[in-house]
């Protein structure tokens, strides 16, 4: 595989999770540099609401926060759950009931499902800040994207 042009505008997230299952890790983040990183996860945030099990999710009222860093820089989002509706935070989330903080290629396999959040913790590629649990089984409250 090779670094490929993605059109950030229009990637839905069954593109973007077949894009993470074909890439090798350096491509994965030589293509998000080129498409631009700050827009690729303000697309991939942008679509995690719309797919929340809100029958999952119904009796839940707290944030995520992620801090999703490439080399120097780092990119904060959250995700905030509040009777069965999701909301998205650009920027940095001061109360949260978990945190993590990962690269973005290791972001990227976590969201679709390529990588296991209690894997990547031992492995310490994963950092968890405040409810270990939570912070484990949020993405169960989401479809993720299948490539």
């Amino acid at each position: 595989m090779a670094v490929e042009t993605v059109d950030v505008d229009t990637m839905t997230p069954e593109d973007f999770a077949a894009l993470v299952k074909r890439s090798s890790d350096g491509d994965l983040a030589q293509t998000f540099a080129q498409a631009g990183e700050a827009k690729v996860l303000e697309r991939v945030f942008s679509t995690i609401p719309e797919r929340l099990k809100a029958s999952a999710a119904s009796s839940v009222d707290d944030t995520m926060s992620f801090r999703i860093t490439s080399g120097d820089v780092t990119y904060s989002h959250g995700l905030r759950i509040s009777h069965g509706a999701c909301t998205h935070i650009s920027g940095p989330v001061e109360d949260f009931r978990a945190g993590i903080t990962c690269d973005i290629v290791t972001f990227s396999k976590l969201l679709t499902g390529q990588a296991n959040e209690i894997t990547l913790f031992l492995r310490r590629k994963l950092k968890i800040a405040g409810d270990l649990a939570f912070a484990q089984g949020f993405l169960r409250y989401f479809d993720r994207p299948k490539a």
